[in-house]
């Protein structure tokens, strides 16, 4: 007669009098089985219920618990379910996504790998790679990724790394809020150039989606941080061809600003630097267009603030014929008073002071609520510098004064005004 394997819950003894204890007659496949006996319960639970297990639930437990590293605080698991503890650590490799997921099982899974043997590792890597997306972006699983990231090698890293370009889940990850962080440990061990390479190729297609995701842009933003000019090459390609889009939102302007940072003044080695300086160069070149924009005026101010003479030449080449309308426009005339100030040459100066005095309503700005504070700047810039201008700009002023003195302006304005005029005005 075919002996009976099934389980029952609350029998602590075997139908078959060869087997010392029926849990070792239960296969791989059955352990689901039997730590679902109740539908309230957990594996744990099944694992140590001393209804089921009575003859284990003993002192030589406790000490074969200690021997295994376990705390008394943590859950524990009872090896002695298995026919060794080698079955057992095969179990929790084979299951690991199923272990990981379940509340419950978390942190025994968690203790077992800080403590399990080295030769595991390999079936744990194994188990981990067929389910690294849901591994990585499950905020549960993210926690036994995080750990099994301190265990593997380096090759193990590397692998995974090219595992999730090839296979396309980098664009899920890096928009999931645990999976960027877990990325993010994965990059921190990798010993391989190439594998940075790989990735930033297979970034490249998804720069423009990622830049406008929170998460997407800070995992662009930990790029340009840490990789090096090379390594970032595909992504700096994609954000030259694209500066004015990604300058023009809120979350793309914060990325231009970050490649912009990134270089250092003055540049030593400029061939180390050159996909930099791609963008940089294709900023400069869309000034215009940025200028008058809410977010991508602000890239431009970061960039005249470098003081990089041939920058602002091409900056100052394309805004020609603009700064007068730019200085009444809410957010250009903040990128005029950036070039009064950062300017370094004397007939880059003169040509923009020059404009806004040749047209026929230059006084209009010493009106305007944002061309004041240009013509403020522009005062104070040329005092110094250019004393001819300066007078022009004076009688500009003095030509509205009576105007100005019923603006909410005047405090600015009235300290550029002789004292003899501000005593008739009073």
């Amino acid at each position: 007669m075919e002996e009976n394997k099934s389980f029952t819950y609350g029998s602590s003894s075997s139908s078959s009098s060869n087997s010392g204890n029926p849990c070792r007659q239960e296969t791989m496949e059955n352990l689901w089985r039997v730590s679902r006996c109740y539908p309230t319960s957990t594996l744990e639970d099944a694992f140590n219920d001393t209804r089921i297990y009575p003859e284990y639930n003993c002192i030589s437990y406790n000490n074969l618990h200690q021997q295994q590293g376990f705390r008394r605080s943590y859950p524990s698991l009872n090896y002695n379910l298995f026919n060794s503890n080698a079955e057992c650590d095969c179990f929790m490799c084979k299951s690991l996504f199923d272990l990981a997921v379940a509340p419950k099982t978390t942190k025994i899974l968690q203790r077992f790998i800080e403590n399990v043997h080295q030769s595991y590792l390999k079936h744990l890597f194994r188990a981990f790679v067929n389910k690294i997306e849901e591994m990585m972006s499950q905020p549960l699983a993210n926690l036994i990724t995080q750990s099994l990231i301190e265990r593997f090698t380096a090759e193990q890293i590397d692998y995974a790394l090219h595992e999730i370009c090839a296979k396309g889940f980098l664009h899920r990850i890096c928009i999931n809020t645990y999976g960027r962080k877990t990325l993010e440990k994965l990059l921190e061990r990798i010993s391989d150039p190439q594998v940075i390479n790989d990735l930033t190729n297979a970034l490249k297609p998804s720069v423009l989606r990622l830049v406008d995701n929170d998460e997407g842009r800070n995992f662009i933003l930990f790029c340009l941080r840490n990789f090096s000019d090379k390594g970032n090459k595909p992504i700096l390609e994609a954000a030259a061809q694209n500066c004015t889009f990604i300058g023009g939102s809120i979350k793309g302007c914060t990325v231009l600003s970050q490649i912009i940072n990134n270089v250092p003044d003055p540049i030593i080695n400029g061939s180390e630097w050159m996909n930099h300086m791609l963008v940089i160069q294709a900023i400069a070149q869309n000034a215009k267009r940025l200028a008058y924009d809410q977010f991508g005026n602000y890239p431009m101010q970061s960039l005249l603030g470098r003081r990089n003479p041939y920058i602002n030449t091409i900056i100052l080449n394309q805004l020609k014929g603009e700064f007068y309308q730019l200085s009444s426009n809410k957010f250009g005339s903040n990128v005029v008073e950036k070039c009064l100030l950062m300017v370094t040459q004397r007939d880059q100066l003169d040509h923009i002071i020059t404009e806004l005095l040749s047209k026929s309503g230059t006084s209009s700005l010493f009106l305007n609520e944002y061309g004041n504070y240009v013509m403020q700047t522009a005062l104070k810039v040329s005092k110094e510098w250019m004393p001819l201008q300066h007078l022009y700009l004076l009688q500009s002023l003095r030509e509205n004064q009576h105007i100005i003195w019923n603006t909410r302006y005047r405090k600015h304005l009235r300290q550029w005004l002789p004292r003899t005029t501000m005593q008739r005005m009073l």
